[in-house]
């Protein structure tokens, strides 16, 4: 019964299967029991279909359809038509997982080389590319069992490996790209990759570079099997940037910046080289920065740095100074507001945002020496009309005393059957004097406002936030800080968290 589909890998001129030989595996799945699994050529055939070049996916689900994949891997019987219930997940996990194992595939094949260069090339420097597919196979094989599905699924995951006589090492790498499957896109999404202690801490859980490239693969993977709108340029730019910076850290420890103080030099040294071979002055640009603090400097990207010093070069008469460009995916953008601080900024801004029906991707916000407030955004939504943005963010920044949190009339039914009570937690930073904010409630428009009003309500500044739209739930991470610059104490952090539950449970 195994043999069948390994013949029809190795021979792709044969088209299907007839009509009796399914009634016969239909009528004999039975004899797939445990002394049928406990067989040698049995184990060595499903090795040999995972070890195939070609049409592994197309063959696991081919199995999954004649209901032999399910009979030999019994855990993964149980996931067969197991439904997930919300709007975040749009496929059973058993359909889940056959997609994510779909798009492993894809980066090992030529013709899908442009859809995802850096995949292609990192699944070529794999040095067992049959792992990858099998913690592709276990990664959610425990949902639905209660506790963490990433912890359960080690168990038979390892049981799988010593089964079909994986060595050591590589039952160690399936068994750590189950546990920590969901690690990349948690810390691409929820954390400061411009610090250097959270590339530490990501980098000692993952060991080596043979780990973070399996890991990479299988986070792209999962996030596009997850949902079809889920991935977009933003998120792909996230992982890169945290895979690269990972593998720099692995590969040339000794040559990264172990501080935010040498971070920031280091990024501001490139930024201004950058500057430099574009013939702008270097005294005028020393004497632009000179105000600004280090923060700026390492929550930046050169590339941004340079952007933004430009727009302010230019225009060093305005007193209120916005500029856009075109982030690297359709219809997202990058906005950089200069103007003079004042308290009600963040707030106009986000209500002016959502009001043009943008969603905020990523906000980053800093002040000079010379109060002037640095604010960066990243939005997508309908973002063709530029210049109409930039209008409609002008009169909401002139008219900073009429601002509310945008409250739309009429909620989609969908946002309605699926709402669930706000849950926030707070973590301290009190090297870098912040707190951050994790948010976790269901999805509304005007979301964003609403934190914003409270934020200026308990005096809350805001530094950095990322925000991250999962169906129909949000996970939310703001950094923020007192008006002093000071990480929240436990009865700040107490009245803030209690003002955002009573409003966004309304």
């Amino acid at each position: 019964m195994l043999e069948l589909f390994l013949i029809l890998q190795q021979h792709p001129e044969i088209k299907g299967v007839r009509a009796d030989t399914i009634r016969q595996l239909y009528a004999h799945r039975a004899l797939i029991n445990g002394s049928f699994r406990a067989d040698i050529k049995s184990r060595s055939l499903f090795m040999e279909i995972i070890r195939q070049p070609k049409g592994v996916s197309h063959e696991f689900r081919r199995m999954n359809k004649y209901g032999v994949l399910g009979a030999y891997l019994p855990e993964f019987g149980q996931i067969v038509g197991q439904m997930q219930h919300d709007l975040f997940h749009i496929y059973t996990v058993d359909e889940h997982t056959l997609f994510l194992v779909r798009n492993l595939r894809r980066f090992s094949c030529d013709e899908y080389k442009e859809e995802f260069p850096l995949c292609s090339d990192i699944y070529h420097q794999l040095p067992k590319p049959e792992l990858l597919f099998i913690a592709g196979l276990y990664h959610d094989i425990a949902k639905g069992r209660g506790g963490d599905h990433s912890q359960l699924g080690v168990v038979d995951a390892r049981k799988f490996c010593k089964d079909h006589n994986l060595s050591e090492a590589d039952t160690d790498i399936v068994t750590f790209l189950v546990r920590q499957h969901l690690a990349m896109s948690a810390t691409a999404q929820k954390f400061d990759l411009n610090d250097p202690d959270v590339i530490k801490a990501f980098s000692a859980k993952v060991k080596t570079t043979d780990r973070l490239n399996y890991l990479y693969l299988l986070t792209v993977a999962d996030i596009r099997a997850t949902n079809n709108s889920l991935w977009n340029g933003w998120r792909d730019s996230l992982l890169r940037q945290l895979y690269n910076v990972t593998k720099q850290w692995l590969e040339h420890s000794d040559e990264m910046a172990k501080s935010t103080e040498e971070k920031s030099s280091q990024r501001q040294q490139q930024a201004l080289q950058q500057l430099v071979l574009q013939s702008w002055p270097e005294e005028k640009i020393i004497e632009l920065w000179h105000t600004y603090d280090i923060d700026y400097f390492l929550r930046h990207t050169s590339d941004e740095i340079v952007w933004q010093t430009i727009s302010r070069l230019k225009n060093t008469n305005s007193e209120t100074l916005i500029s856009t460009r075109d982030h690297n995916e359709k219809n997202t953008l990058e906005i950089f507001i200069c103007i003079k601080d004042k308290p009600r900024i963040f707030a106009a801004t986000t209500a002016c945002l959502e009001q043009l029906q943008l969603d905020i991707l990523d906000a980053k916000i800093s002040s000079t020496l010379d109060d002037d407030s640095l604010n960066s955004y990243v939005v997508t939504g309908p973002t063709q009309n530029k210049p109409e943005i930039i209008t409609a963010l002008k009169n909401c920044l002139n008219n900073l005393d009429e601002i509310k949190a945008y409250c739309p009339i009429i909620t989609p039914r969908k946002m309605k059957l699926f709402e669930t009570e706000a849950t926030i937690h707070f973590q301290q930073n009190e090297q870098q004097k912040h707190t951050i904010l994790e948010l976790h409630t269901h999805d509304r428009m005007g979301l964003v406002s609403t934190i914003a009003q409270v934020f200026l309500q308990c005096g809350i500044h805001l530094i950095n936030a990322k925000l991250t739209s999962l169906g129909d739930q949000v996970e939310d991470v703001f950094f923020i800080s007192s008006f002093a610059g000071e990480a929240l104490d436990s009865s700040e952090q107490d009245e803030l968290k209690k003002e955002l539950i009573n409003r966004l449970s309304h």
